[in-house]
C-alpha cells in the first residue's frame, strides 16, 4: 500500500481550489507511509506558496491563497518479472553419460 499526494491551491476570493500542475511545481506523488506523505505535503505546499516560483507575494495576498492537500491510500500492483521463466517448453537438456 502507498499514499498518493495531491496538492491543491485554494482561493478565498475565488471560492475554489485547483490541483497544482506538475509543470508548475514538480513533487513526488507516492509515499510508503501516511506520515511521510503528510510531511512532504506540508513542505511542498509551503514551497509552492512562499518559494516565489509559482506565486508572488502580492498574488497570495490579493487572491487570499491557501494550501490544501490529500494523502490517499492506493494499491499498486507488483511489477511483472522481465524474464518470467528461464526454462520453456523449447529448452533442450543435454545429458552426459559416462561408460
Amino acid at each position: 500500500m502507498k499514499f498518493f499526494l495531491t496538492i491543491y491551491m485554494c482561493s478565498v476570493i475565488g471560492g475554489s481550489c485547483v490541483e497544482v500542475p506538475q509543470e508548475k511545481h514538480e513533487y513526488t506523488r507516492f509515499y510508503n507511509t501516511h506520515y511521510t506523505c503528510v510531511q512532504k505535503g506540508l513542505g511542498n505546499a509551503y514551497d509552492i506558496i512562499f518559494g516565489g516560483q509559482v506565486f508572488a507575494a502580492d498574488q497570495v495576498e490579493s487572491l487570499e491563497i491557501y494550501p490544501k492537500f490529500s494523502c490517499d491510500k492506493v494499491m499498486i500492483p507488483p511489477k511483472k518479472p522481465e524474464n518470467p521463466a528461464s526454462l520453456s517448453l523449447d529448452t533442450k537438456v543435454s545429458y552426459i553419460s559416462h561408460l
